[in-house]
């Protein structure tokens, strides 16, 4: 037990032996005198037509509107689907009040019931689906070359 003990203790002492390099302060400084006096070279050699070129180098101001524009391609199916649900939906809703319209057959209030609840099923699904697909305040349209939207 006692060798574990000595042993981890010479295995921290060399850790924190290598751990503790300091240099004296005044070599510090001069490396950071070196360093401050380079960097004020640097900005005192470069003239304008160099700080334009280094800006324009940087600029990324139009490739953002190509990237808006591929991530409303990317999401275009995503659209489309959410607006297929969408019809899907509502026609749905449309063939089911037709198919339980009991206005003139005198069926007890057993039928008017389950269709009231399918009704307001239908209703609130399209309505919740639609909310839930709709990207439209997040995401800019930019139909693609080709589609009928495009000019």
């Amino acid at each position: 037990m006692a060798r574990k003990i000595n042993s981890k203790n010479k295995k921290i002492n060399r850790i924190s032996k290598l751990r503790k390099k300091q240099y004296p302060t005044f070599q510090l400084a001069v490396v950071l005198a070196a360093v401050l006096i380079l960097e004020g070279a640097l900005f005192l050699s470069s003239n304008r037509a160099d700080w334009q070129k280094a800006v324009g180098v940087l600029d990324m101001s139009g490739e953002i509107s190509v990237t808006v524009q591929n991530m409303s391609l990317a999401f275009q199916p995503m659209i489309e689907t959410a607006q297929d649900v969408n019809m899907f939906y509502q026609e749905a809703t449309t063939q089911m009040m037709q198919l339980l319209d009991l206005d003139g057959t005198g069926v007890g209030s057993e039928f008017v019931y389950i269709y009231n609840g399918v009704y307001d099923f239908y209703q609130q699904s399209s309505g919740q689906l639609a909310a839930i697909f709709d990207v439209s305040n997040s995401l800019p349209f930019f139909p693609a070359a080709g589609t009928p939207n495009s000019r």
